[in-house]
């Protein structure tokens, strides 16, 4: 017989049916994938590096991605107020963007 063990996700003690088990139910077991889904998203947007100011700003949507092209294109620097016309020839690289002059 397994040991009880807390729940990964809400703390509640539980006994095992294996020993991979972490998490008392699959109820807990989805909110944690979940929240580890929203929290990789979180983490992944660009900055932003204005090179007119030198400004730089984590976006809070991806500018390569279609659903999110219009944000970009409608997007202004915080520092110097430019307006993002070109959306795919101004990136630089995976996680840097830059302001045509």
């Amino acid at each position: 017989m397994l040991k009880e063990r807390k729940c990964l996700n809400c703390g509640q003690l539980f006994v095992p049916k294996n020993e991979k088990n972490v998490y008392h139910n699959r109820r807990c077991f989805k909110q944690a994938y979940y929240k580890r889904q929203k929290k990789d998203e979180e983490t992944s947007f660009p900055i932003f590096r204005c090179e007119k100011c030198g400004q730089q700003i984590i976006l809070d949507f991806h500018p390569t991605k279609k659903k999110d092209a219009f944000k970009w294109v409608n997007f202004k620097c915080l520092g110097c107020h430019t307006l993002m016309i070109e959306v795919f020839e101004n990136i630089i690289t995976k996680d840097e963007h830059i302001i045509p002059q």
